[in-house]
């Protein structure tokens, strides 16, 4: 892909998240069903995740929830306006150190 479509593409999804930065955060209010599977292999002691494209930080909101293990959560997306969303939803949980 050359430097101008990518640009022109980046563009494009940047306008579209600004614009519908809260219905989408709405439509991503509730964890995927397999996350719940996915606990069982993560190590008791905490986590470090790197969650690229994290949007409103759902996952981290989600593992934040989960016993109280210590988290590292470094979380990046293209829109302002969903970090914001994310940044909110993770200052409920403590123990987790958040950078986005």
């Amino acid at each position: 892909m050359d430097a101008e479509t990518r640009a022109r593409l980046n563009a494009l999804n940047r306008t579209f998240y600004a614009i519908t930065a809260d219905e989408f955060h709405e439509t991503r209010a509730q964890a995927w069903p397999g996350w719940q599977q996915l606990l069982g292999f993560l190590p008791a002691g905490g986590l470090r995740l790197l969650d690229v494209g994290c949007g409103n930080g759902r996952l981290g909101v989600f593992l934040g929830a989960q016993r109280g293990w210590p988290l590292v959560y470094h979380g990046m997306d293209n829109s302002g306006a969903l970090l914001e969303r994310a940044r909110a939803g993770l200052s409920a949980y403590p123990h987790v150190s958040v950078q986005l």
